[in-house]
């Protein structure tokens, strides 16, 4: 079996050599001739798979993406094709939920306020949706949920409105990307959403790009204060240097980046080969030691110290002009340091806050 696997799949060439030859290439430089031959192509959201890229691939049987998302997937065509898929779906949602949890408490500290009691609208209800959620409840924050499809399906009994959620003083978004259709979420948040947000309130955008209109996002904060973070860009890795300079913090896709949402995607994409390829294979990903977190005073302190948005904030806005952009935000993705969930730091003086964090959601 020949696999075709994106560079970055932490631990990928261990997992898959278990199933034959493996042949790693950038995710953005994968191309219809490299496909020649292979029987299975494991990607990340940074390879957009299509009737384009498969053209030469005719014995193509397997597609996997070791990401929550799949929009880079033209899924419709893959059936056409027979060809298999799957997703990671869920893998890396731990990862972005504590992301989340560092900007919600550097919001705190820097606007001198305690996040008990404070509104967060949380819109999509997903597998990082409800992780987030536990988390807001923990804190003592008033959650509202925004979830058209799952409350239609009878999966939830509650979905605020837009403007419910708008209204509230913290806004993240957890939504996958839908261009058109009933529950589009293309500019979800666009001129007139951006316009009800009342000055100082936060917005997180961890989902997709697109999902924000950056001209829109651009100039609203030109002429209202909105405390923002994002990881995600339209046009990535091209991204608005310009919307870069007027946000709180910034980041380089990285929300879902830990240590272990990483490998849980690697070892969803091992149990999806071998189960569709009906192979008898183990693997077992390796874990390195960790130093114990230094003792702190305070909950900002102790997750500040196990992830702390600030660093990738300070690290993205280290290029060196704006055409150096694109190279610059690859370059953190692709190198991007071991970052563990709070989850590896319990032990048994761990506080009981502290091991609900890490399990919230669950």
């Amino acid at each position: 079996m020949l696999i075709i696997a994106d560079e970055n799949i932490t631990q990928g060439v261990n997992a898959f050599t278990q199933f034959g030859e493996v042949r790693t290439i950038n995710g953005r430089n994968i191309s219809p001739d490299m496909l020649i031959g292979a029987d299975a192509l494991i990607v990340r959201s940074v390879t957009r798979v299509d009737e384009k890229l498969l053209s030469k691939a005719a014995g193509l049987k397997f597609v996997g993406t070791a990401t929550i998302g799949s929009d880079h997937i033209d899924k419709n065509y893959l059936d056409k094709r027979a060809i298999g898929f799957a997703s990671a779906g869920g893998c890396n949602s731990r990862s972005v939920a504590e992301y989340v949890l560092s900007g919600l408490l550097n919001y705190s500290r820097e606007g001198g306020f305690s996040l008990q009691g404070k509104s967060i609208g949380i819109i999509g209800y997903g597998n990082i949706g409800t992780k987030v959620k536990a988390i807001a409840e923990l804190l003592g924050m008033t959650v509202l949920v925004n979830d058209p499809p799952l409350q239609r399906a009878g999966k939830i009994g509650f979905s605020a409105g837009i403007s419910q959620i708008l209204e509230c003083d913290i806004i993240t978004l957890h939504v996958p990307m839908n261009n058109g259709g009933e529950d589009n979420t293309f500019h979800l948040i666009d001129f007139p959403q951006l316009e009800m947000l009342k000055p100082g309130a936060m917005l997180i955008n961890s989902s997709r790009g697109a999902v924000v209109n950056t001209s829109a996002l651009k100039q609203t904060l030109k002429k209202k204060h909105l405390f923002t973070i994002l990881d995600v860009w339209e046009n990535e890795p091209d991204l608005d240097t310009e919307l870069l300079q007027l946000i709180n913090y910034g980041t380089a896709h990285i929300a879902g980046y830990s240590l272990e949402g990483k490998i849980n995607g690697t070892k969803m994409m091992f149990e999806s080969i071998r189960d569709f390829f009906g192979v008898s294979a183990e693997w077992e990903p390796v874990y390195p030691d960790i130093d114990p977190s230094p003792e702190c005073r305070n909950l900002s302190d102790i997750i500040h110290n196990i992830y702390d948005i600030r660093t990738d904030n300070h690290l993205l806005r280290e290029y060196t002009s704006p055409a150096d952009i694109s190279s610059h935000f690859d370059l953190l993705r692709k190198n991007y340091r071991v970052r563990r969930e709070i989850s590896a730091y319990i032990n048994g003086n761990s506080s009981d806050l502290i091991k609900a964090l890490a399990i919230a959601g669950n």
